[in-house]
């Protein structure tokens, strides 16, 4: 900063398409993170496309957010449901995101007696 403050320079955001800057490309990409990459608009996947490759911690919670959604829409077998959402379990354990263990808790009781 000091150096900065001597060369009179002002520090500079890396700046991406439509003149986003990273702080305004994270607030604009949050509604991407709640729909399906399949349902996305071609401004969305353009932002995920920027996104993702500078955040690979936030790819892993955007799968595992979707994959839970998909569990409860796709499976209609209870014991095919039970099956996968242990394996979710497993990877949310595997993943490291403290986010995650507060979504695991109503499940835990369930995947104890599996």
């Amino acid at each position: 900063m000091e150096e900065a403050k001597k060369n009179k320079q002002s520090y500079q955001p890396e700046v991406f398409t439509k003149r986003d800057a990273l702080k305004q490309l994270l607030a604009r990409s949050r509604y991407l993170l709640f729909k399906h990459q399949s349902k996305w608009t071609v401004s969305q996947k353009e932002r995920a496309d920027l996104l993702f490759p500078r955040y690979p911690l936030l790819v892993k919670a955007y799968n595992l957010s979707i994959r839970l959604g998909q569990i409860f829409t796709v499976c209609k077998d209870k014991k095919q449901g039970f099956k996968r959402l242990a394996i979710w379990y497993n990877d949310v354990e595997s993943s490291g995101i403290d986010a995650f263990k507060t979504a695991q808790g109503p499940f835990k009781h369930i995947m104890n007696r599996s």
